[in-house]
């Protein structure tokens, strides 16, 4: 059995237990909603519309100390789970796949190039990236209490908005609201890149492979908090023209 195929049979298997228990997570806790699990919302109390019910707060010498606002570790998963199990994370690899089948690397063999099975593939191949990469940054933030959420600039100014979007790549918030490594970012990335090692062709399954594509996983990474910082921005170019009525679908995860 080629490694491919055993490395499916063994992601498969892995994948069913987490999804009974993401599937538990988000019927005993329906009240995390899209919109909590994306962006602090800096401009609302500690009971604002957008965030998860707050957490016990410890002590203030606890390395856990949390703001009112916090995400706690069972939230935390259960934003992993929404994320992980909804409809885009199906579909996003499919722009991957897209760009694989139409820019092949050049030494990929007839069987990743050519064909359904190539495509089927290239598919499997962008939904782990994505789902290790996800994995990685979520299990690393619930150890480090690292929050998971994209924290929009308070500052008007375009350009401090975009350096706010880019630096956030590398320091983040911990779950008390302070900066910090985002450690959580290169965890996912590095996880995300490293896992094709498992199966795919040979002469790309090494680590100098697998570093250019933690590398460009990281370089992605900034991306989702784009649209989050410039929802408002968006809403409005969308109302300009005559499609305002897909505002609320295509951001719902960053309602502001």
């Amino acid at each position: 059995m080629r490694r491919f195929d055993i490395a499916v049979m063994l992601l498969a298997c892995a994948t069913v237990e987490p999804i009974v228990q993401a599937q538990q997570l988000l019927q005993a806790s329906p009240t995390v909603s899209d919109r909590a699990c994306s962006f602090a919302d800096q401009s609302v109390g500690s009971m604002g519309s957008n965030l998860a019910p707050p957490r016990t707060t410890p002590s203030s010498d606890s390395p856990a100390a949390t703001n009112a606002n916090a995400l706690n570790a069972q939230a935390k998963l259960i934003c992993y789970a929404k994320v992980s199990y909804a409809w885009p994370s199906l579909v996003a690899p499919i722009f991957a796949t897209s760009k694989k089948m139409i820019f092949p690397p050049q030494a990929y063999p007839r069987e990743w190039k050519n064909g359904f099975g190539a495509v089927a593939r290239n598919y499997g191949d962008a939904l782990t990236n994505d789902a290790a990469n996800r994995a990685g940054r979520y299990l690393s933030a619930v150890i480090l209490h690292e929050d998971t959420r994209y924290w929009p600039s308070e500052n008007k100014c375009l350009l401090a908005r975009i350096f706010n979007v880019i630096s956030f790549a590398v320091a983040d918030k911990s779950d008390s609201g302070k900066r910090m490594p985002a450690i959580s970012t290169f965890a996912g990335a590095a996880a995300g890149g490293f896992v094709g090692n498992a199966y795919l062709p040979q002469g790309y399954d090494n680590v100098t492979h697998a570093g250019q594509r933690s590398a460009i996983q990281l370089a992605e990474s900034p991306l989702p908090n784009l649209v989050c910082e410039f929802t408002p921005e968006f809403r409005k170019a969308l109302e300009w023209v005559h499609v305002g009525a897909l505002n609320d679908k295509l951001f719902k995860k960053c309602n502001r």
